[in-house]
Parts: structure tokens; sequence; C-alpha cells
């Protein structure tokens, strides 16, 4: 009997690993999307999209306008590589079901006082996964309540710790259990060029004895 539930352990926590493996190499290709479009890095979009997938966006009130990928991905020049587009997305959702996935991405674009809200559809095709849809909508955003010159201030101290070449770090302020400002900088991982940004899982050392 010890050994059947033995085994049940071994199993649920081997499920459970593998799980977690998909999770991250769903994420890994949305943060390789993010870095391509926030850093102006086509190529390392072309390696994420299928060849036959398709951007779909409004147009007008009832209309909708399909933007073949190749297509969208010209948007982004090879002589611009590593320029800075203004954009800062975020992770928002992963869902896995077998061989599809689904993701969300938020993105920011605060000089423009707006943002983009794109979803993704993911296929397992052999050991990679591949984004074969994506369907994008613009809003309007305010980007804080806290005044520009603050956050100009945030950016400043924070500017050793920005840009595609260094370590990162996130900053979140609260006021009254509401999060106002929120923000990413650098990199999470050199090594495997992975952007930080607000759901990435630091060690916290000895930052928390500031609020123990």
């Amino acid at each position: 009997m010890k050994t059947i539930y033995g085994l049940c352990l071994i199993l649920l926590a081997t499920g459970s690993l593998l799980a977690q493996s998909e999770e991250d190499q769903v994420r890994e290709v949305l943060n390789e999307y993010l870095q391509g479009t926030s850093y102006t890095y086509p190529d390392r979009l072309k390696e994420i999209f299928a060849t036959e997938a398709n951007l779909y966006v409004p147009d007008g009130e009832d209309g909708l306008r399909t933007i073949p990928i190749p297509e969208y991905i010209d948007f982004f020049k090879k002589e611009n590589e590593g320029e800075f587009t203004g954009r800062e997305g975020k992770i928002a959702a992963i869902s896995i079901h077998g061989s599809m996935a689904y993701g969300k991405v938020v993105i920011e674009v605060p000089a423009g006082g707006f943002r983009f809200i794109d979803l993704f559809l993911l296929l397992k095709l052999g050991p990679d996964w591949t984004i074969i849809s994506k369907a994008a909508t613009r809003e309007p955003y305010t980007p804080s309540e806290i005044p520009a010159e603050v956050q100009n201030q945030i950016d400043e101290l924070l500017v050793d710790f920005s840009g595609p070449d260094h370590p990162g770090a996130s900053i979140a302020v609260l006021r009254q259990g509401e999060t106002i400002f929120e923000r990413s900088y650098g990199m999470a991982n050199l090594e495997y060029d992975q952007p930080m940004n607000e759901q990435t899982l630091v060690a916290l050392g000895s930052v928390s004895k500031h609020f123990t």
C-alpha cells in the first residue's frame, strides 16, 4: 500500500513539473514577443510566429482587418534593431490545454496615452510552442496617478537597471491597497534574453527586512 501511495505521489509531482515546464515555455515565447516589439528585433518575432499566422484588429465600428504576420513584422525595421519603441509590456494570463495555449499580453504606451490588449493562440508544433494567431485592440490609458515628474525621478533612479543589456528591477507603488504605479526595467535573465516584468519571480533576500 505504501509503495502504491508513494508511486502516486511521484506521478503527481512529475505531472506538476511537466505542466510548469510547458507554462515556462509558453511564457518564454510571449517574452520573446515583448522583447522583439519593445526593442525592435524582427528576427526574434519570425522565430515565434507561424509564417501562416495572422493579426486580427478592429477596422472601424464593425469591420475586421486581417494583417499577415510577415507584414506585421515588417513594421519593425531591421535597421532600427535594439531601439526602444516606447512599448512597456507584461504578460497578464496564460492558459494551457494539451497542445494548445492561450496568452494575454498588455502593452502600455505611456507617451501616447493608450495601451494594446493582445490575445495569442499557440500550438505545440513538435518541441516548440508557436503563435498561430494574434488579435489586438487599442484603448485609452492613463499611465498613473503619480505625477509625471515623480515618474521621471523613479526612471532616473533606476536608469542603471534599464535596457536589454542590464540586470533588471521592478517597482510598484500602492495607495490604500490599490496599485497606482508599476514598472519594470531591464532583464530578468541576460543569458536567455528574458525581460523583467511584473510577473517575474525574484528572490526577496533581505529586502523584506524593511517591512518586518
